[in-house]
């Protein structure tokens, strides 16, 4: 037979989870981007379980190396070491959970969820931008070359703060990026 159960508060009738707490009602998007640049790409990385937990997205605010590895893996339940290997495990050793993230470290998490890392290591790249240097050339070259991220005006602006509507964007451009 089947055997699914709904758990129910006896007094509210409010659907319950498994811990028989209010179940959050689904997410599916975010109260402050309706003229956004950032709404398609961000609402659509709720499909993936790539979300806040707030109903705001902030597009404009930066994002944390924290905020970052909590919104990409879904996971709000890591511990401080959880986190802390997270980031050395995508951005190398001597981070800190509330670094804020730049164009860069984008551009190499871009590069290492695509497994391209032996590419950026043993390839040279030409990048029309002017403003990249040695030590992040390939990873820009790839972002670029992939159209999963862009410069503006010549240059990549890679020591720049990202912005979370910049996240959000690069996330789908990845997601969405013809194989």
């Amino acid at each position: 037979g089947n055997n699914s159960y709904i758990n129910l508060d006896a007094f509210t009738g409010e659907k319950l989870n498994y811990n028989g707490e209010p179940e959050k009602p689904e997410k599916t998007g975010y109260t402050d981007l309706d003229d956004h640049w950032c709404k398609e790409a961000a609402e659509a990385l709720i499909s993936y379980g790539m979300s806040f937990d707030s109903d705001e997205f902030m597009p404009d605010k930066e994002v944390t190396l924290k905020e970052f590895i909590v919104f990409t893996t879904g996971n709000e339940d890591f511990t401080d070491r959880d986190i802390k290997m997270q980031i050395e495990r995508v951005f190398g050793e001597g981070r800190n959970a509330d670094d804020v993230m730049t164009r860069y470290d984008m551009a190499c998490f871009v590069v290492n969820g695509l497994n391209y890392t032996d590419v950026a290591m043993n390839c040279e790249f030409a990048v029309p931008f002017s403003d990249v240097n040695d030590k992040n050339n390939s990873n820009v070259a790839i972002c670029k070359g992939l159209n999963i991220m862009k410069g503006a005006n010549g240059r990549f602006n890679g020591d720049r703060q990202l912005t979370r509507a910049e996240m959000a964007q690069t996330l789908y451009n990845m997601q969405t990026r013809s194989k």
